[in-house]
């Protein structure tokens, strides 16, 4: 059974991100190992945030919202700023902040060998 990461990066939303990264320098396997890295930690973070009844509607409210429909399919997804806009604010109510957001980019940079600040790019599109 194939993992999360895999799945996200086997997608067309996950193609685009591959090729965003190849054109700022990043080799394809580094975007891959960022996104191993990334998964792991995103996943504890909506753990924590999901515990709580309240917690889960939120988010599933947020990610069920119509703008979302369909972008996991889209290979445009790098190019509209909204995306963009959108995975920024899911990525905070997520993980909590900048800081937590900083610390994942920084964790995925030494496992991939990518600049953290191409991870910082495209953590809102992960």
């Amino acid at each position: 059974m194939p993992t999360i990461d895999e799945v996200l990066t086997d997608s067309p939303a996950g193609r685009a991100i591959v090729e965003m990264a190849r054109r700022q320098g990043g080799d394809p396997e580094q975007v891959r190992l960022a996104i191993a890295a990334v998964v792991p930690e995103l996943t504890r973070h909506l753990e924590r945030n999901t515990l709580s009844r309240g917690g889960l509607a939120n988010f599933v409210g947020a990610l069920g919202a119509p703008q979302h429909a369909g972008r996991l399919k889209s290979s445009e997804l790098p190019r509209d700023p909204a995306v963009s806009q959108d995975g920024n604010a899911i990525l905070q109510h997520i993980v909590g902040g900048k800081d937590a957001s900083r610390a994942i980019a920084a964790q995925a940079a030494r496992a991939s060998g990518l600049s953290e600040s191409l991870i910082k790019m495209l953590l809102p599109f992960i």
